[in-house]
């Protein structure tokens, strides 16, 4: 009788990485590993004493495995940059339940995406990048991010089976987000206010492609939510790379609550969708994308509007500063007449002049207060809760009743913040 094999830790790790290959990596447990390896589920719980465990074990193994993949490039005189980000949708493609393991699931949930640019496991590829095109490795993890949150949402869209794959059309995007993120830098520095312009133009651009993407996927909000997430990491990067966190208000105000009202006609602007009651608009996941594009819109307007375009002119003049800040934020909502929102003109012109308004305030808080957070969360708070408002029987009579509350908020909190706050927060917290 010849000798039992013994089973050991490494096939075990191998036979989970496999299941989770083949089947995802929600159906590696005990049996389905005894299983694979032909064994009872003894010596799987020997090496590991939970399943948690292994499945660590295996997403390591599936790390490591993805990182060879990107690793290997066709044709790397064509450029390792875009050979990294063609593999990396091709992984997606070809290993989708690797791709959702790696990428989808609670395992990857506590990293952070600055946390993984300086990982250990990501070193082999900068270096590669480095050595391609030359650069500081800070530059090249500037460029690697723009690169890699673009092909993570094409890949993402495509694991899930939600597009199909064209590798012209995304070679070609790629290429486009590689020179960006190259030359962001360069255009920044040249001349802040055409930075800030092209911000918010492709920002305004991104989210009016969004919409027929939504409906292609069939989950309203569904690529608004990964557009505004790439889009707003992209910009927050860029902005604590480059030292820029206190210039652009991402920062704690210096001045205490009380001084402004302990925000309470914030909170107050915050329930405005509520003012009419409130009802579910969306279904389940409608309603999870609508409000993570939602919140990550709050911040990435704020920062373009408030931050890169008011900082841009009020160099020169911030009373034109303002006024062009607050109603270039209003008039950008005249976009949802043409992507589909649905929103009448009535309707729309009544939210641009509410926009405006608060958008004044903002700028006001911003201005005096020296931080942008406040109006982040309010914007967030305010975007998020516009799925459950109830529009029946809100006629146009209660939308202006409702507006005229809205001004008159707005208008006697900024009254009041210019006539009680300093006035030189916002120079004074302004980086060398």
């Amino acid at each position: 009788m010849p000798p039992k094999v013994k089973v050991t830790k490494d096939m075990v790790i191998d036979a989970a990485f496999e299941i989770a290959r083949e089947a995802g990596a929600e159906n590696i447990n005990a049996r389905t590993v005894a299983k694979k390896l032909n064994c009872s589920t003894q010596p799987v719980m020997y090496h590991f004493a939970t399943i948690e465990e292994l499945k660590k074990a295996a997403y390591a193994k599936a790390d490591d495995y993805h990182t060879e993949y990107l690793m290997n490039i066709e044709s790397p005189q064509k450029g390792v940059m875009l050979g990294i980000g063609l593999n990396y949708i091709r992984f997606a493609i070809e290993e989708p339940h690797l791709f959702r393991f790696l990428f989808q699931s609670n395992f990857f949930n506590g990293t952070t995406l600055l946390e993984m640019i300086d990982a250990e496991e990501l070193a082999p590829v900068l270096l590669a990048m480095q050595g391609a095109v030359g650069g500081s490795i800070e530059q090249v993890k500037e460029i690697f991010l723009t690169v890699f949150l673009f092909a993570h949402g094409y890949a993402s869209i495509i694991a899930n089976n939600s597009l199909e794959y064209d590798e012209e059309l995304i070679k070609s995007h790629l290429e486009r987000a590689y020179r960006g993120g190259n030359e962001m830098r360069k255009l920044y520095e040249k001349n802040e206010l055409t930075f800030a312009i092209v911000w918010i133009v492709i920002y305004c651009v991104l989210q009016s492609l969004a919409n027929p993407l939504n409906e292609k996927i069939g989950v309203e909000y569904s690529a608004s939510a990964i557009f505004s997430i790439l889009q707003s990491v992209i910009l927050l990067f860029f902005i604590r790379k480059n030292n820029l966190l206190k210039r652009y208000g991402l920062c704690k105000s210096p001045i205490s609550a009380s001084r402004f009202l302990f925000y309470i006609p914030l909170i107050i602007l915050a329930t405005r969708n509520f003012w009419n009651g409130a009802a579910f608009n969306l279904n389940l996941a409608g309603t999870v994308c609508y409000i993570a594009c939602m919140l990550w819109v709050g911040f990435l307007e704020e920062v373009i509007f408030r931050g890169l375009l008011f900082k841009a002119i009020a160099k020169d003049n911030v009373k034109t500063a303002i006024i062009i800040s607050s109603v270039a934020f209003g008039l950008g909502h005249l976009l949802n007449l043409v992507n589909g929102s649905g929103a009448g003109i009535a309707e729309n012109l009544l939210q641009v002049t509410g926009a405006i308004a608060i958008g004044f305030l903002f700028v006001i808080l911003y201005y005096r207060g020296g931080s942008l957070f406040p109006c982040i969360i309010t914007h967030s708070a305010i975007n998020i809760t516009s799925v459950f408002a109830n529009v029946v029987g809100l006629t146009i009579e209660k939308r202006i009743i409702f507006q005229l509350v809205l001004f008159a908020i707005t208008i006697t909190y900024s009254f009041i913040l210019t006539k009680t706050l300093p006035k030189n927060q916002y120079y004074d917290r302004e980086d060398n």
